[in-house]
């Protein structure tokens, strides 16, 4: 009789802790912070028959339309935390920095930005999987020289709280002088 009320009691415990594995998880992946290389300089490179492959080589600046070589780098940090309910919360943050240099004339294009955002699993979910973007400001000389490229980016928490993070594409988007 008291042999099988102490397996009852292992067996409640046992699926009481499987209930927090994945909170537990992400308590212990706490803090992390990913650093990813931004390389869009020299020509783009070319497929097994001699084609340019999309989204490699220089950036076209759509005021000017000469090549741009935009070297930087885009720092992810993120942080997990677990909210009264039980859900995890990852709260991400991104810095931007880099300069982007003129092919032809030399000009330079720094940038720096910065965003925010949390991102909540639903109840029940141990992964998440996340595409966002990064607008980066193209600051030239004269505000005529102003243009805009964006930086789309993936990002992965996996059930053992494992944060990937990596860069999609880089891409210019509009001239804003």
């Amino acid at each position: 009789m008291v042999s099988l009320k102490i397996g009852r009691i292992i067996v409640a415990a046992v699926a009481v802790a499987a209930c927090f594995i994945a909170p537990l998880a992400a308590q212990k992946a706490g803090s992390l912070t990913t650093v990813l290389v931004i390389d869009r300089s020299g020509p783009p490179q070319l497929d097994e028959f001699g084609n340019p492959i999309p989204n490699t080589g220089a950036l076209s600046n759509p005021c000017t339309f000469e090549k741009v070589n935009l070297t930087g780098s885009m720092t992810i940090t993120t942080l997990q935390t677990l909210d009264n309910q039980g859900n995890i919360k990852t709260d991400v943050g991104v810095v931007s920095k880099g300069i982007g240099t003129g092919v032809t004339s030399g000009t330079l294009y720094p940038f720096n930005e910065n965003q925010n955002f949390s991102v909540k699993l639903d109840p029940g979910s141990s992964e998440f999987f996340s595409t966002f973007t990064d607008r980066l400001s193209m600051k030239g000389p004269k505000s005529a020289d102003n243009w805009v490229a964006r930086a789309i980016a993936k990002l992965s928490v996996l059930a053992d709280g494992t944060v990937k993070a990596d860069i999609a594409r880089i891409t210019s988007d509009n001239c804003k002088g």
